[in-house]
């Protein structure tokens, strides 16, 4: 049954009750007014029969932000990719040719790449194999996976050769999946399986990764759909409000809105700084946790932080964002299932969430203050190998 039948449907005899309900009820004689109750059941009906199913996006159920046009970005399964060129990359300036093959739709579709290094700090932690950046052709996409989208895509490695590697990168893929689930300002991930191949096609790697949405396409997708308390602020950083929220959910501090380290901010047409976007989730405390000392959350709790943020300029979009959050609990959750990480990981995951949404729900219905530090048992314990 469609959606909005269901609802109508379970309107009707609430509808009837609530007519019953009225101080004229009389049990032996019946409602008082018998050809009102009628009128509105046909209202009723008359309304089922102008509303109109709305067709959901493809993950409308673990994802509450707009659609992607690119289809790389258009389904969660997972893809079995080939990369082909001289791998590890490391080189940051000058781009090594290749090719990128994908499976797709029963068929197998090849295009040029360049590929050239890309990060900081992960990059020394993951001299192994580090993470890249993907240059496509202008043309040569008619068909393939990559249509539509920005030419450059950024790409996170497994980093390196060890089984925990690949976990690590399934947990960072799973927390873009969570702000995307809550409906927040987030960019479009896709995981795929991928061996790398020499230039004569023998495989020198495999392993996990993801390909991350361009901004540029992120910021297509979200144009008119932003939060609606951007437009009321105007000034301060009342622009990295939203970002803000999502960093706490992924429980993440190493990013700077103003300075733009590992958040982008976009802007208008005019250069009026908009909104911030996050990315780059590898060294969250959800999960590396105390490993790497560019977190600090056994330092504050998660309830002070969320009141504090309430209390900086941008709160307004920053509420807004919460409320949004909160709303898509459930949505949440549902994305941590269909993840690909452990079931361990998936219970720290779903702990973690609810942990701060009961203290967002908390701070939101105006509860007096209440000291919430997290668990260990709810912090990673991830290192990169």
């Amino acid at each position: 049954m469609n959606h909005w039948l269901f609802t109508v449907s379970m309107l009707l005899p609430a509808l009837a009750m609530s007519t019953f309900a009225d101080d004229n009820w009389n049990p032996e004689t019946g409602p008082a007014d018998v050809a009102a109750l009628t009128k509105s059941l046909e209202e009723v009906k008359k309304g089922m029969n102008e509303l109109k199913p709305v067709k959901p996006d493809c993950d409308s159920q673990s994802d509450n932000t707009p659609p992607s046009k690119v289809p790389l970005f258009q389904s969660d399964e997972i893809l079995k990719v080939e990369m082909r060129g001289i791998f590890p990359i490391r080189d940051t300036i000058q781009p090594r040719p290749g090719k990128i093959i994908v499976g797709h739709n029963g068929q197998e579709h090849t295009t040029s790449a360049d590929f050239v290094g890309r990060g900081q700090y992960r990059r020394s932690l993951c001299s192994e194999f580090p993470p890249f950046k993907i240059i496509l052709p202008a043309s040569d996409q008619k068909g393939s996976l990559f249509k539509g989208g920005d030419r450059d895509l950024k790409f996170v490695t497994h980093c390196g050769s060890k089984p925990e590697n690949a976990e690590r990168v399934r947990e960072e893929y799973t927390i873009y999946k969570v702000l995307s689930a809550a409906g927040l300002l987030s960019l479009k991930v896709r995981l795929a399986e991928v061996t790398y191949t020499n230039s004569q096609g023998t495989q020198t790697a495999t392993g996990p990764g993801f390909f991350i949405e361009n901004l540029k396409d992120a910021a297509k997708r979200w144009e008119g759909r932003e939060p609606k308390a951007l437009s009321a602020e105007q000034d301060g950083n009342y622009f990295g409000g939203v970002a803000r929220v999502s960093e706490l959910i992924a429980t993440n501090n190493d990013f700077s809105v103003e300075a733009e380290h590992n958040t982008r901010i976009v802007r208008d047409a005019k250069g009026n700084r908009r909104y911030a976007i996050p990315y780059d989730f590898d060294l969250t405390d959800l999960i590396v946790g105390k490993n790497y000392g560019k977190n600090t959350w056994d330092s504050q709790d998660v309830e002070k932080k969320i009141r504090n943020l309430l209390l900086e300029n941008g709160s307004a979009s920053a509420r807004e964002a919460l409320e949004t959050a909160t709303r898509n609990r459930k949505s949440v959750h549902r994305a941590i299932d269909e993840s690909p990480i452990s079931e361990a990981n998936k219970r720290k995951f779903h702990g973690r969430m609810d942990f701060f949404f009961d203290a967002a729900e908390a701070v939101l219905q105006g509860a007096p203050p209440q000291v919430r530090v997290v668990p260990d048992e709810l912090r990673g314990t991830a290192k990169f190998q």
